[in-house]
């Protein structure tokens, strides 16, 4: 089953979600993650490890990319 959100267009400059809406965005639900009362299905915990993951890997490739520049 396919949910869509309403979404508010309250400025010009924002992106044109109806055309986004065609391309086919997606919900993305982790396995085993139920929601909440309210319906928020965020886990604090997993999502600060996952930024942790983001923040280490973005580190490196740019650490290398600074040695590789410096090589050229």
């Amino acid at each position: 089953s396919s949910k869509v959100l309403p979404l508010a267009h309250t400025n010009p400059r924002h992106l044109d979600f109806e055309n986004s809406a065609k391309e086919g965005a997606s919900l993305f639900f982790r396995d085993g993650h139920l929601a909440k009362n309210d319906g928020n299905s965020v886990d604090l915990d997993i999502e600060t490890s996952e930024m942790g993951k983001n923040s280490t890997m973005y580190l490196a490739l740019s650490s290398a990319l600074k040695k590789y520049r410096g090589v050229i």
